[in-house]
Parts: structure tokens; sequence; C-alpha cells
């Protein structure tokens, strides 16, 4: 009973980050479309924490097979975002809404 009630218990938090992890995405997604820098910077924050979660994971002996490859296809897509966020013309529309803001 113990190991089931334990077993809830991750699978309840499993699901909560992810669904508190997927709400910060969209959040930040819609700040960067708004052109806020600091949207930004803290995506590429929550992407460095979430390569020190997949780094963890990779060294943990217990995660399954499955959840590894889940975890670094969702880090190969917030790596894709991040360097898109930093291109060229991404700094130069994130400069461009900043300066339309104070005019």
């Amino acid at each position: 009973t113990q190991v089931n009630n334990a077993e809830h218990v991750a699978i309840g938090i499993l699901i909560a980050s992810g669904l508190i992890g997927a709400a910060l995405w969209l959040w930040m997604a819609q700040s960067c479309k708004a052109g806020k820098n600091w949207a930004r910077i803290t995506s590429t924050v929550l992407f460095a924490i979430e390569t020190i979660n997949v780094l963890a994971g990779a060294a943990a002996v217990a995660s399954g097979g499955a959840s590894r490859i889940y975890s670094i296809l969702v880090w190969l897509i917030g790596l894709g975002a991040i360097i898109f966020l930093w291109q060229r013309s991404s700094t130069e529309y994130f400069k461009g809404t900043s300066a339309a803001r104070y005019q």
C-alpha cells in the first residue's frame, strides 16, 4: 500500500510540475511575442534549469528509457526555441519593440 501511495504521489507531482512548466513556457512565449526582453532572458534561465534537470535525469539509474527519450525531446525543442530567441533578427525585434514603447 505504501509503495502504491508513493507512486500515486509521484505521478501527481509529475503532472503538476509538467502543467506548471507548460504554463511558464506559454507565458514566456506570449511575453516574447510582445517584445519583452526580460522574457527572453527568463526563458534562457528556465532552459538552463531544464538542462540541469535533464542531465540529472540522465544520470539517474531508476528512470526508464521512455521518460529519458521524452525529456531529451522536450529539451531539444527548448534548445530550438532558445536558438531562435537569440538570433540577430530576434535581437532586432526586441530592440525595435522596446524603442517603440519609449517614443
